[in-house]
């Protein structure tokens, strides 16, 4: 949403926008931080392609591919405080078994112009500081960054562009009457030429035919304590950031703190927390011993 009212202010547009809680509440400013220039684990663009199409698909492909360089881009633009990092996104292969998945990947993202490589077992096991591993793909364009720090930096740029921010203003009715658009929320009413949803899966019924296509999924983020920063000398010493092939993949990164942030899915909600902090950081302990 504030990338969104970013852009179309510095374009010259009229911008307001309507935040239900504050700048970065929801998994916006809670995700694991990552700036990720790929795919999810068994979708490549060879699959894109032939659910939408050569032209869409290799469209959406460059779009998800240069998206970790947009951010970095808007980051060093703005001036953005949030402690990022663009040293490279690595996804290791947890198996021997994936080696020519692995090789495949890589040749077809290489044939759509991407800078990216194919580290061997040991060059895995040295980046990422597990021997656990048996090779990774790595985007140098990817990198880590402080997630909240950065939504609430482009709201400022947003601000200083023009745009009206509105925090704690939910919208709860939207309507179109005649050439405009109607929002209502429990402090007053906007009227808009055009109106762009940027709710992800918290539109709360605004508008039916979107909420339809949401799926939301259950994520844990845990971090560690600060750890002896001797560490980061072998556990992902170019301060990469790390997400493995497993279905439940095991991601981390380091933070500006020295605490090592993980997590994934945890679908039961029974004792979810404890056992989401134990789990996490269990499967980080056998990883990195």
């Amino acid at each position: 949403g504030f990338s969104t009212a970013l852009h179309l202010a510095e374009a010259g547009h009229e911008v307001t926008l309507l935040e239900a809680d504050e700048p970065g509440f929801g998994a916006s400013g809670r995700n694991t931080g990552f700036a990720v220039p790929n795919l999810l684990t068994g979708l490549d663009p060879r699959d894109v392609k032939a659910q939408f199409g050569e032209e869409k698909g290799t469209l959406l492909c460059r779009t998800l591919g240069e998206g970790a360089e947009l951010i970095f881009e808007l980051i060093r633009r703005h001036e953005i405080d949030c402690q990022a990092r663009q040293n490279g996104w690595i996804q290791p292969i947890h198996t021997p078994q994936k080696a020519a998945w692995l090789d495949d990947r890589i040749e077809q993202w290489k044939a759509l112009g991407r800078p990216v490589q194919r580290l061997s077992r040991d060059e895995a096991v040295y980046e990422i500081g597990s021997d656990q591993y048996h090779g990774a793909f790595l985007d140098p364009t990817g990198g880590h960054l402080n997630p909240l720090g950065y939504v609430r930096g482009l709201a400022h740029a947003a601000i200083r562009h023009g745009a009206q921010v509105f925090s704690d203003s939910r919208a709860k009715r939207l309507e179109r009457v005649g050439d405009v658009w109607r929002i209502e929320t429990d402090h007053g009413v906007l009227i808009a030429d055009r109106v762009l949803l940027t709710t992800n899966s918290t539109g709360g019924g605004l508008a039916p035919a979107a909420e339809g296509t949401q799926f939301p999924i259950t994520l844990f983020q845990v971090a560690t304590e600060p750890l002896d920063p001797e560490l980061r000398k072998s556990v992902l010493p170019n301060d990469r950031c790390s997400a493995d092939t497993r279905k439940d993949l095991i991601a981390f990164r380091w933070t500006w703190d020295n605490r090592l942030v993980t997590g994934g899915l945890l679908a039961n909600p029974l004792g979810s927390t404890e056992r989401g902090r134990t789990h996490h950081i269990g499967r980080l302990q056998a990883l990195l011993p």
